[in-house]
């Protein structure tokens, strides 16, 4: 909250200090958006960072072996990290051309269904004070008129790669589904056999798993077509492209 550090430099543990602020106006919980707000402040203790040595102890702390077995986790990690950014942004711009050169018309009531869903999203994301700051000040038609336009472009794209996927006997194995069932599981440590019991127990919640896995290897094998040309970008472009694709993604979650 803007000015609330500015007003503890100084403080010495013991201290009590009142510290008012006011919530930004785009603050993401809509109740205290553009509200005053005082907050009673006792300073418990004091810190500073202090670096750490880095050696075999360090590796060992973080459950690896050594040194060298801490930066190859480390490497590995972050290559996996850009190689997700990579795909990401290479999956928006097919999916981007492949709207762009499709323009049949979509049904109505498809459209429909899926807009009443994005839009319910969107009205729990709001009660839960979750608010997108493009969509300060906006109009109710207005934010409506570009939903129901993104819920258009996803059926049509559905439709689409369903079409691809099934004029080039694009499925999903049992494997493959099992595998990301236990995936699923994994996000969830500790309750991982409550999660599995689920999705035994619920067949339908493997099928919400199972149109993600079709969409991907029908991306893939779309991929494996088309002429892509590599460049390379430093860090800092990746990740602000990132960001712009993040804002873009719900034209295609």
């Amino acid at each position: 909250i803007p000015g609330f550090e500015d007003q503890v430099i100084g403080v010495r543990p013991g201290d009590v200090r009142t510290i008012t602020v006011t919530f930004p106006e785009d603050y993401g919980h809509q109740s205290l958006a553009g509200r005053e707000a005082v907050f009673s402040v006792t300073v418990k203790e004091l810190r500073q960072p202090v670096l750490l040595e880095i050696n075999d102890a360090l590796a060992v702390s973080f459950g690896q072996e050594n040194l060298e077995k801490l930066k190859s986790s480390i490497r590995d990690r972050v290559r996996q990290d850009y190689d997700g950014l990579s795909r990401t942004r290479l999956k928006r711009a097919l999916l981007d051309k492949l709207s762009e050169i499709h323009t049949f018309p979509t049904p109505p009531t498809m459209v429909e269904i899926e807009f009443d869903s994005i839009w319910k999203r969107r009205q729990a994301d709001i009660d839960g004070g979750q608010i997108d700051k493009d969509e300060v000040g906006r109009s109710e038609d207005d934010l409506k008129a570009e939903y129901r336009s993104i819920a258009e472009r996803r059926v049509r794209l559905g439709l689409l790669l369903a079409e691809v996927g099934r004029r080039n006997n694009i499925a999903v194995t049992d494997e493959e589904l099992k595998k990301a069932i236990v995936a699923e599981a994994r996000r969830y440590p500790g309750y991982e056999h409550k999660v599995l019991e689920i999705f035994n127990n619920h067949p339908e919640s493997a099928d919400r798993l199972r149109a993600p896995l079709f969409e991907e290897k029908t991306v893939n094998f779309i991929l494996e077509l088309v002429k892509t040309t590599e460049r390379q970008v430093s860090i800092e472009e990746l990740s602000r492209e990132a960001d712009d694709e993040g804002n873009a993604s719900k034209e295609t979650a």
